[in-house]
């Protein structure tokens, strides 16, 4: 009896010995969000990332990856959050210059597209709408240029009729800088025409791209920084050095500060 007490003695303590592995702690889970870049061009090795602090650049600290000669890209994290945040992808336009576009997050692993009209709807989502505001924004306008879709802007963005959209877009972030992003995208999707032309339905020249990438600039570096530069006059669309408030530009540096006071004093004299 008491060798058989010794044997169960010893085999509990080896039992214990080979337990502590189960008080490790369980790996921490991961989440995946995957999808596609819908953009002309080579697109392998595309440089895609959750843009986690939403200024349209992929840094070294956001959850990155490369698509595959399709657009298709994979992006992991352990943290649940990219499943509703900005994605950014990085083309190569050529020429030196990188088109930035992306979607934004929908809670969705699966299925998200990244083109330059999904780059209106994040520029708004970014500026502080929802992204069913963002989507009736935009699609109320293309409304207003003669366009009736069916559905939502999201749910289709590379229907046809969206086309000469998609294309002026383009043009337009091809040529914005990257530091002037996060102002000047929302400005573009709350006002989808230029000098009387429709985003929607007409085609910009390169001079009229160019011409309206560089109000933009002017704009974006207004409203960007410190508020009391100086500025007593206002940006308009075609037009500089206007007194009145421009609602189609709102946030103008001379709406706010000693600039407003300023504006008021040069209004007197």
């Amino acid at each position: 009896m008491k060798l058989q007490y010794s044997f169960i003695a010893v085999s509990l303590a080896l039992a214990g010995c080979g337990g502590s592995s189960g008080s490790d702690s369980a790996a921490a889970p991961t989440y995946d969000v995957a999808g596609t870049i819908r953009s002309q061009g080579s697109l392998l090795d595309t440089p895609v990332c959750i843009d986690l602090n939403q200024n349209f650049a992929c840094d070294s600290n956001e959850p990155s990856a490369k698509s595959d000669n399709t657009g298709h890209f994979t992006l992991t994290s352990t943290d649940k959050n990219i499943l509703n945040s900005t994605i950014l992808a990085e083309v190569d336009a050529g020429s030196s210059k990188t088109l930035r576009i992306a979607t934004p997050g929908q809670g969705l692993a699966s299925g998200n597209s990244i083109n330059a009209v999904t780059t209106l709807i994040a520029g708004l989502v970014i500026d502080g709408k929802t992204v069913a505001e963002a989507d009736e924004i935009v699609k109320a306008q293309v409304a207003g240029a003669g366009v009736s879709l069916t559905d939502s802007v999201m749910s289709d963005p590379m229907v046809n009729d969206l086309n000469n959209l998609e294309q002026n877009t383009i043009a337009l972030l091809t040529e914005m800088k990257v530091e002037e992003m996060t102002q000047g995208v929302p400005l573009v999707a709350k006002k989808l025409s230029y000098e009387n032309k429709s985003l929607v339905s007409d085609s910009l020249s390169p001079a009229e791209t160019s011409a309206f990438t560089q109000e933009l600039s002017l704009v974006a570096a207004q409203t960007s920084g410190s508020n009391d530069t100086g500025a007593v006059l206002h940006f308009a669309d075609g037009a500089s050095d206007v007194a009145d408030v421009q609602s189609d530009f709102p946030g103008q540096d001379a709406e706010y500060g000693f600039d407003k006071e300023r504006r008021r004093q040069v209004s007197v004299f």
